[in-house]
């Protein structure tokens, strides 16, 4: 899990907007997301993360935290990534890669 200091580190530099769209690419286990995801109530946060037990528990934050405006996926699916490329063309979109 990231340490308490660098999540605000992050999530200040990333000047997220409570309408953002966000990419967290390699998100671990999810702190980042959720935060992210919590910042913006209107918009919506795609985490994309490779290891299983990641996955386990960003689901698992995603329960404890009530967030509904993040899509969780893993790169092994062609679906994700073409996602990814459509995010990368808005410019509105804060990119995150920790």
């Amino acid at each position: 899990m990231t340490k308490c200091e660098i999540r605000k580190a992050v999530m200040n530099e990333a000047r997220i907007e409570e309408d953002s769209i966000v990419l967290d690419v390699g998100a671990g286990t999810g702190s980042i997301s959720i935060e992210a995801a919590l910042a913006a109530p209107k918009g919506h946060v795609y985490a994309i993360e490779r290891f299983d037990k990641g996955i386990d528990l960003i689901n698992e934050n995603i329960k404890k935290f009530n967030v509904n405006n993040m899509t969780l996926s893993s790169p092994k699916l062609l679906k994700a990534w073409k996602n990814c490329l459509t995010l990368m063309r808005l410019s509105s979109a804060v990119v995150l890669v920790v």
